[in-house]
């Protein structure tokens, strides 16, 4: 899996929450939506606004990780998606990056 192709995926994508069935993580899903709640936000934008934040502010050794584990055939789109959701999560709760 190339990443330019989960982030297209992930930015185009009219249901950005369907490509995390792949790999759902109910308990991080849970938590996303109860943050989505809070923000006044579908779960949808939740997710396209957590791969922007991603983009946006990763720092280089998330990104290593990342294209890491892509390299490796460790990570789906649905595991791209759930790294970078974790990663906000962590941020909005004011622990910083999160760990896979």
């Amino acid at each position: 899996m190339l990443l330019g192709q989960v982030l297209r995926d992930a930015g185009r994508h009219p249901d950005p929450v369907a490509l995390l069935a792949e790999e759902p993580d109910i308990v991080l899903l849970a938590r996303a939506q109860a943050a989505a709640a809070a923000a006044g936000e579908s779960l949808g934008t939740f997710v396209q606004e957590s791969v922007t934040a991603f983009l946006n502010g990763a720092e280089e050794d998330e990104w290593t990780q990342l294209v890491g584990y892509l390299q490796d055939g460790r990570l789906s789109a649905a595991g791209c998606l759930n790294l970078m959701l974790r990663r906000r999560l962590a941020g909005e709760n004011g622990h910083g990056a999160a760990a896979t």
